[in-house]
């Protein structure tokens, strides 16, 4: 090998290595849009309930009603992400959904009205859409661009983030000065979109055509967790071939034959915000600390974030429903733990490892047993009816909590997510499928 073929060798690893560092921080900045549209715009609402329901007289049914307004504009986010990206590209819309999610957080302290909580959770849930969509876009983007599937680990990881700041801080605030709490997420939200407009702006240069990135956009809200990219060896992403072109009518079959897996969904979906929603009150009512409090609620959140790591083998493994089986099973038994006298800590931690891989369990399995044509039209579709669930279950959670108490919002986790394990374990896949045509097991 000649000198300058060997200077030429280092330059190019070392110009690999820079676009790998520039992905890698890119990715980190869009994660403060997960941490905020996720972490606090959703999950962190359930470590203010005790406090809200005390100083504005509410029922647990009426905080679980704003748990329901949150996921039901979640869901009609969802649903235009895809014609809000066709008009103003990938970048803005990220953007225009982190100042909507910010804006909400901080109008939250201003009215203690019923009605206007309901509206502004609303509000919050449809900028958490908006986000959380397209910045799973951006972070593929940014993968393909470094040859690494780190920029997407990175960005997801921003929602376990979110949960440990806000465990951090909330329960140590008075009761009573919950609006100072949603201002101040307000404000870490609006900072965090500071910090990741530079990044949505990078990750999105060259190609953020409006009209080009919509097709990337309705795939990726159809699946609401975007899959890994397919690794060869280390952290080397291996190109997918061409997708085939949806065909019209492709997912109606194969929904007919999943839909004991759309049950499954349904019931996750109804199930597990009534834990998140409901967990601090019953802590309160077992008269924890705050820094008890504090600790389950960030545990729940590195539980998260380490969660892929424990699972992605078995679920690339298992081509049928037994890994969807036990992680809900887990969940059951991580909601039953704390009724039943365990620590809440071990609930918590339980609780953080199932949290944001069933979604993907799900994901993986739709991509080994259904042709690729079929993908965006059936992971749309258990999209919505898993809305659907999580919009429906935190105030019936709420209601039921409210006829007897708090730890009845885990027991309807527990018993919700028990049932969907059986159901999970009832499904087989009927037929062989193309995993050489991604060459790679779904979800790795």
């Amino acid at each position: 090998m000649t000198r300058s073929s060997q200077d030429a060798g280092l330059r190019d690893h070392a110009s690999r290595r820079s676009a790998a560092r520039r992905a890698l921080w890119q990715a980190a900045g869009l994660s403060l849009g997960v941490a905020a549209a996720l972490g606090l715009g959703r999950f962190a609402y359930g470590l203010l309930v005790p406090g809200m329901r005390t100083a504005l007289g509410w029922s647990l049914a009426q905080a679980g009603a704003m748990t329901t307004a949150n996921g039901a504009g979640y869901l009609a986010g969802a649903l235009v992400t895809a014609a809000v990206t066709r008009r103003l590209g990938l970048s803005v819309t990220f953007r225009a959904g982190m100042i909507l999610t910010s804006v909400s957080l901080a109008a939250t302290a201003v009215s203690g009205e019923a009605a206007a909580q309901v509206v502004l959770r609303a509000v919050a849930g449809l900028g958490c859409a908006l986000v959380f969509v397209t910045g799973g876009v951006l972070a593929g983007r940014l993968a393909a661009r470094s040859g690494s599937a780190s920029p997407i680990g990175v960005y997801y990881a921003g929602g376990g983030l979110g949960i440990v700041l806000s465990g951090a801080v909330v329960p140590f605030v008075a009761p009573d000065r919950w609006q100072l709490v949603w201002l101040g997420f307000g404000l870490a939200a609006l900072a965090g979109t500071a910090l990741g407009w530079r990044a949505a702006l990078s990750a999105g240069a060259k190609t953020d055509a409006p009209g080009r990135a919509s097709a990337e956009v309705g795939e990726a809200a159809a699946r609401s967790r975007p899959p890994r990219p397919a690794r060869t060896g280390k952290g080397v992403v291996r190109p997918r071939p061409p997708r085939p072109a949806v065909e019209e009518g492709a997912a109606r079959p194969h929904l007919a034959r999943l839909w004991r897996i759309a049950v499954v969904y349904a019931l996750f979906g109804a199930g597990y915000l009534a834990y998140l929603t409901f967990l601090s009150e019953f802590l309160a009512g077992q008269r924890a600390s705050p820094v008890q409090v504090a600790l389950t609620w960030t545990v729940v959140g590195v539980s998260a974030l380490v969660a892929p790591a424990l699972w992605n083998r078995p679920i690339a493994a298992w081509r049928d429903a037994r890994a969807l089986a036990v992680l809900l099973a887990v969940q059951a038994v991580a909601a039953t733990a704390p009724l039943a006298g365990a620590a809440p800590l071990l609930s918590a931690i339980a609780f953080g490892l199932t949290l944001m891989v069933i979604p993907s369990a799900v994901t993986a399995l739709v991509r080994a047993t259904v042709p690729e044509a079929a993908w965006t039209g059936v992971l749309g579709a258990l999209t919505v009816v898993f809305a659907a669930g999580q919009t429906a279950g935190p105030w019936v959670a709420g209601a039921l909590a409210g006829l007897t108490t708090p730890g009845m919002a885990l027991a309807w986790n527990a018993a919700l997510c028990g049932c969907a394990a059986l159901v999970a374990l009832t499904w087989q896949a009927t037929e062989p499928h193309h995993r050489a045509s991604t060459g790679t097991a779904p979800g790795t």
